[in-house]
């Protein structure tokens, strides 16, 4: 076995030149998981917490990190599936059903000085710095929040909703603007996105551009090297920030 052959039984991959073992049509989800289970950083954290693993009823592999909101801010799922299956419509709708966007619940600061002072207990008791680790962890979640798009707002219950609401929906709809430029984003096309799959997973068996480009354009004249180049790049950008 080769190292191409290595690579598609360890991740579970079709054979990439051939196009009928691809999906030509999905739901959103199928597609979301399919290009998640190609992700490398999505691999490594099965890697790291497949020793966990459970499965379900129906056979479904997976393992459930000591991260979750980690996991659900980075991939956009709670828990980690096995990147070799390949799920049904149902099992991936239930895995991305909560990743279509969320309000996040404001800690008050109440709340802060109680996990301040259970932090302060269990120093004295476990004789380490915990301190460190959680303000560590808060930044690295702020980052994340961020990196994810998720904006915290406070409503006053006291008070009537609607101006408040329509306050701070004109509020992100500016931000969305100006951050992410949603209104110029081209829409992905997903026709393409079978050929998305076919290059990323030639390009992890290590396939070289050139090969990949006659296989997947056999028509075309002259060198396909940089369109399949081209092409893997932006196979990449739906991978990794997939458009939910």
């Amino acid at each position: 076995m080769d190292d191409g052959e290595d690579i598609r039984a360890r991740w579970g991959l079709p054979d990439w030149t051939k196009p009928e073992d691809y999906p030509a049509k999905a739901t959103d989800p199928l597609w979301r998981w399919e290009f998640l289970r190609r992700r490398p950083d999505y691999r490594e954290a099965w890697d790291q917490w497949e020793a966990f693993f459970q499965r379900d009823d129906g056979g479904v592999v997976y393992a459930i990190t000591d991260e979750p909101v980690r996991m659900e801010l980075k991939f956009g799922v709670s828990v980690i599936y096995d990147p070799r299956q390949q799920l049904d419509e149902w099992t991936a709708w239930q895995l991305f059903r909560d990743a279509h966007g969320c309000l996040k619940p404001v800690r008050s600061s109440a709340q802060d000085l109680r996990r301040g002072a259970d932090i302060a207990r269990r120093e004295a008791e476990e004789g380490y710095n915990l301190l460190d680790i959680e303000i560590a962890w808060q930044q690295d979640m702020e980052e994340a929040c961020k990196e994810a798009g998720l904006m915290d707002y406070s409503f006053n219950i006291r008070k009537p909703l609607k101006p408040q609401i329509e306050k701070a929906f004109e509020h992100l709809l500016v931000l969305q603007e100006e951050l992410h430029r949603k209104e110029n984003t081209p829409k992905p096309s997903r026709e393409l996105w079978p050929t998305y799959l076919r290059i990323l997973d030639a390009h992890d068996c290590g396939v070289g551009w050139g090969t990949i480009g006659k296989t997947l354009w056999p028509t075309n004249e002259g060198s396909t090297k940089d369109k399949a180049r081209r092409t893997h790049s932006l196979a990449e950008g739906v991978r990794d920030k997939f458009p939910v």
